[in-house]
């Protein structure tokens, strides 16, 4: 960095000592042949500032660096080794060029009685640095607290300074300030100053640890039993948990606690893990080895850690599972489409009715439909009952138009109710545009384009086990 002296009237001093030339005081009119410059540099590169003036005149050139004086003729007035002047002044050398370097340069020819100046512009062109100002590296607040953070950023050209939340990706704030109001547990993790400019780019980081109360979801499903021969399913109550700290979870029936060491009991509680890998994320299980009309009732997974509690609600019945859509997404035919599902029910209540549901959305072509093309049909499927253990089902659907999107729902109902409905399922009728790929699979199945039939996939598997 240039350094300085204390006073500019050391020139004159100088002046004094180098002498003015006797035709200093002429008055033959003295102009500079160059104009001011402005320079952009990059970092450690060098630079000459050029300061030549016209006439016959003889005069003393001074140069100084933000109004602090560097020369005075051949003199050097500051130590400084990356500096160099030339030909009595008329060309100022800086060698390795750094940050603090810029600023304005002015070179002066000092005639007696009317002195005149030259001045130019130095910037020095560098990749950004950033600095987070912060206490300490990691931080740990409470949702809903305020959180407050400055970024200290130099460079030139002036740097863009963006904030990001680094588990989302997301943008918090541009700038060097980054305030939020209310922290929640999407701002958990790496906080990030980002700053870029022509030249390159840097960041800091501050980790944040946000302590919240747990939130809670609690799903139901229907699984074969691993230990059961008897083809009898497990019932599984799937809790899952996000808190930070870690929350405590326990199970109730119907206002009352579940304790793992009930003797002869037919269900057991476990905890499963992280679900995707992360963070404050955990899902923990209840199941049921043989559902019974016993089992019925009122069921509740509890959260708890400092930060609060959190609860979730199912009430199980006899009613069936959701029913699973199985079928494949494309039709062979343009006017027809087979649709497969399977739905789970307890055994000493089957399935008595299904309703299918579905409706045209789309064209291939684009176009709009019109409200009648996009009613819904309502179809029913009546069930016998000798039919006990019948879990998959299939409806042909005719009357379609080519080239189209349909969405379908199903639900089931037994005499305990009926099932929630089906997830959203879309399938394609064959035309000019959707065409279906050669062979399909699906759930077990395998659908050719070459026949109607649908092949059971283990048959196929034992066929292959005996080439």
């Amino acid at each position: 960095m240039l350094g300085s002296i204390s006073s500019l009237q050391l020139v004159y001093t100088l002046l004094v000592v180098t002498g003015l030339p006797e035709n200093a005081g002429s008055e033959e009119e003295v102009w500079f042949s160059n104009g001011p410059q402005h320079f952009q540099v990059k970092s450690g590169t060098d630079v000459t500032f050029p300061c030549t003036p016209n006439g016959t005149v003889e005069a003393v050139i001074s140069w100084s660096w933000n109004g602090r004086l560097i020369t005075a003729g051949p003199t050097m007035v500051l130590s400084e080794p990356r500096l160099k002047v030339v030909n009595s002044g008329r060309i100022l050398q800086l060698y390795q060029v750094q940050l603090e370097d810029a600023g304005e340069y002015t070179c002066t020819y000092n005639l007696k009685y009317n002195p005149i100046s030259l001045t130019h512009r130095l910037d020095v062109r560098v990749a950004p640095t950033a600095t987070i100002h912060s206490d300490a590296k990691h931080l740990t607040r409470r949702e809903g607290d305020r959180l407050e953070l400055r970024c200290e950023v130099q460079g030139f050209p002036s740097p863009t300074v963006n904030w990001f939340a680094q588990l989302s990706g997301e943008m918090l704030a541009e700038g060097e300030l980054l305030i939020i109001k209310n922290l929640d547990k999407r701002t958990q993790g790496g906080i990030e100053c980002r700053a870029v400019n022509t030249e390159g780019s840097d960041s800091d980081t501050v980790f944040l640890d946000v302590k919240y109360k747990p939130s809670t979801s609690l799903e139901k499903r229907t699984v074969e039993s691993p230990v059961d021969t008897m083809g009898r399913r497990e019932t599984v109550f799937s809790c899952t948990v996000e808190a930070n700290p870690e929350a405590k979870v326990t199970w109730y029936k119907n206002g009352l606690k579940m304790y793992r060491d009930d003797k002869g009991s037919q269900w057991s509680s476990e905890f499963q893990g992280h679900r995707q890998g992360k963070d404050g994320v955990k899902t923990h299980l209840l199941k049921i080895k043989s559902l019974q009309e016993s089992d019925y009732g009122n069921y509740s997974c509890v959260a708890s850690n400092n930060i609060g509690t959190s609860t979730s609600f199912y009430h199980l019945t006899g009613s069936p599972d959701q029913p699973i859509i199985l079928s494949p997404g494309f039709s062979r035919s343009r006017s027809r489409y087979t649709l497969v599902w399977k739905v789970w029910t307890p055994y000493t209540f089957p399935i008595l009715n299904q309703s299918i549901l579905y409706r045209k959305i789309g064209k291939a072509n684009g176009a709009t439909l019109t409200d009648s093309e996009g009613t819904w049909h309502n179809l029913a499927l009546i069930s016998e009952s000798k039919h006990l253990s019948q879990e998959s089902y299939s409806m042909e659907l005719t009357g379609l138009d080519s080239d189209c999107e349909y969405e379908v729902r199903i639900r089931s109902m037994n005499s305990q109710g009926w099932s929630p409905l089906s997830n959203v399922f879309i399938f394609k009728t064959t035309g000019q545009v959707y065409q279906p790929l050669s062979s399909l699979y699906k759930e077990g199945q395998l659908w050719s384009s070459d026949t109607s039939s649908v092949l059971e996939l283990n048959c196929i598997l034992l066929v292959l086990a005996y080439l």
